[in-house]
C-alpha cells in the first residue's frame, strides 16, 4: 500500500473521516493517490527501462562532438593552408609578371643593339680594315 494512502487510513482511524460523506471522499482519494502511484512506478521503471540506452547515446554524443572538433580544427588548418598558398601564387605571379616585363625590355635593348651593330658592319667608314696599309692613309700622316 502506497504512503499516501496509509496516511490516509490513519485520518480515518482518527475520525476525520467520519465527517458527512467522509467515506466516499476517502475512497476517492485512496483510489486518485493509487492511480497516482502506479503511474509513477511505471514512470520510473520506464526511466530504468531508458537509462541505459541514455548512457550510450549520451556516450556516442560525446564521440562525435570529439570528431566534430577535430574535423574543425582540420578544417581550419586547411583554410591556413590554402590562404597560405594563395599568398604564394599571388607573389609568385606577381615576380612573373615583373620578371616577363624586365625580358622583354632585355629583348628589345638586344634588337636595337643588334640592329645597331649590322648597321655599323653595313657602313664601310665604319668597316674594319683588312690590313694596316688601309688603316695608314697620308691623312693620318703629320
Amino acid at each position: 500500500m502506497s504512503a499516501s494512502c496509509e496516511l490516509q487510513e490513519l485520518l480515518h482511524r482518527l475520525g476525520h473521516a467520519q465527517v458527512s460523506g467522509g467515506r466516499p471522499k476517502y475512497v476517492k482519494k485512496c483510489a486518485k493517490y493509487n492511480r497516482m502511484d502506479r503511474t509513477l512506478v511505471q514512470v520510473l521503471a520506464q526511466i530504468e527501462e531508458r537509462a541505459p540506452n541514455l548512457a550510450q547515446q549520451h556516450a556516442e554524443y560525446e564521440c562525435v562532438q570529439s570528431e566534430a572538433a577535430q574535423l574543425a580544427s582540420q578544417l581550419t588548418d586547411a583554410l591556413a593552408g590554402r590562404d597560405s598558398s594563395a599568398s604564394t601564387a599571388t607573389d609568385v605571379s606577381q615576380r612573373l609578371t615583373k620578371m616577363s616585363r624586365e625580358n622583354g625590355v632585355a629583348s628589345e635593348t638586344a634588337e636595337r643593339s643588334q640592329m645597331a651593330d649590322e648597321e655599323l658592319e653595313a657602313d664601310e667608314g665604319t668597316a674594319p680594315a683588312g690590313s694596316i696599309d688601309k688603316v695608314i692613309t697620308p691623312h693620318t700622316l703629320p
